[in-house]
Formats: structure tokens, C-alpha cells, sequence
């Protein structure tokens, strides 16, 4: 292959691909947003923690967080559910548009292979927007699993000071 026709490749294709892209942040952004903000505010602390601005994260805004981020999984799981009841609506719709193509043409003037291919062009935006659905369905998943594991270790956290605590009282 060709290196310059490989970077022109590249190059339409990350053109091409920003409206996607703007699709899908903005359904994951509808319903994730909060968690984002969450996510980022915990990274935030400890950055200054980490940089020795901050001594230490406190137990009242650990607990704090342990509380709010399971409301929030809760509000980006409902959202979640509805990103893949649309995408399932998408695929019906596909489906829909590209049988309707398939009997709107004329059997005998049209092959089998013929109106597959014509049912398939007739369908890209039906594909696509299936695809988007996805594809969001997809990221806002892979946060939602991130920000778990965020809750776990935050409960970490707050069961070694408890530990602690309980240790310097004599306990365990």
C-alpha cells in the first residue's frame, strides 16, 4: 500500500468520523454527565493530594462520595437502559426500511443480488444510526464499570480507616 494513500485514507476518515463522534458524546454526555463530573472531581483531590497541596482526603467528603456515586450509577444505569431500548429500536427500523426497499421493486426486473444491494444503500442511515447507538451503548457501559471500581476502592478506603480507627481503640 501506498504510504500517501494510506495518510489520505486516514485523514477522511477522522474527518468523516467526527459527526459520529459527536453523536455518540452527546447521547453518553445526556446520560452521564453527572458521572463524569463525579469521576473528575474525585481525580481532581487527589491530584492534590498526590502534589502534597491537600494532607490527606478527608472522611467527610469519602463518605460523602460513597454515598452520591451509587445514585449516580443508579441515574447512568436508567440511561443506559434507555440507549439500548433505541438502539434496539434502531435495528427494528433498519430491518423496516430495507424490506420495504426489497418489495417496493419489481421482481422481474430486478435480481435477488439487485435488490439485497439496493435494500442495503436504501438502509445506510438506519445502519448508522444503529451503529451510533452502540457505540454509545458501549461507552457509557465501560463507564459505569469504571466508576464501580471507583466505588469499590473508595469503600477500601473507608474500611482501612475504619480498621484503623478501631485498632487505635484497642479493637482488633
Amino acid at each position: 500500500m501506498d504510504q500517501e494513500v494510506f495518510d489520505n485514507e486516514c485523514r477522511k476518515l477522522a474527518r468523516d468520523s467526527v459527526f459520529i463522534k459527536k453523536a455518540v458524546d452527546a447521547l453518553v454526555e445526556k446520560h452521564g454527565q453527572d458521572l463524569d463530573e463525579f469521576v473528575l472531581k474525585v481525580r481532581d483531590l487527589l491530584q492534590l493530594v498526590k502534589q502534597a497541596k491537600m494532607e490527606e482526603y478527608d472522611d467527610e467528603s469519602l463518605q460523602m462520595q460513597i454515598i452520591k456515586l451509587p445514585t449516580l450509577l443508579y441515574l447512568a444505569g436508567n440511561g443506559l437502559e434507555d440507549i439500548g431500548a433505541e438502539s434496539e429500536l434502531a435495528v427494528y427500523n433498519k430491518k423496516e426500511t430495507y424490506n420495504k426497499i426489497i418489495q417496493g421493486l419489481d421482481t422481474s426486473s430486478y435480481t435477488i443480488t439487485d435488490k439485497k444491494a439496493a435494500a442495503e444503500r436504501g438502509s445506510e442511515t438506519e445502519e448508522m444510526l444503529k451503529n451510533i447507538y452502540d457505540r454509545a451503548y458501549k461507552k457509557l457501559k465501560g463507564k459505569l464499570d469504571h466508576a464501580i471500581k471507583l466505588l469499590e476502592s473508595l469503600k477500601k478506603v473507608a474500611d482501612f480507616r475504619i480498621a484503623k480507627i478501631n485498632k487505635g481503640k484497642g479493637g482488633e
